[in-house]
């Protein structure tokens, strides 16, 4: 397995944005350093309702999601 990532095609000779949403500001840190080097470009959003206005809004090639966010409920 190859262990370097291959840039998303990206036809604007732009880097790839990627949204990140998380909570776990070291991890986002993390991967932020790691997608730098190879002309990524990462942002990470911990809140959930936030993330979705921007994933709608952004020009972001690829989204991930923590699956286990927690739940903000103003009930």
């Amino acid at each position: 397995m190859n262990d370097v990532l291959t840039p998303l095609p990206n036809p604007a000779g732009r880097s790839v944005r990627i949204l990140l949403v998380d909570d776990d500001t070291e991890l986002g840190d993390l991967v932020r350093e790691y997608l730098a080097r190879e002309d990524f470009s990462l942002e990470v959003e911990a809140d959930g309702t936030r993330a979705v206005d921007r994933a709608l809004t952004g020009d972001y090639r690829l989204v991930v999601l923590d699956v286990m966010l927690p739940a903000r409920c103003s009930c």
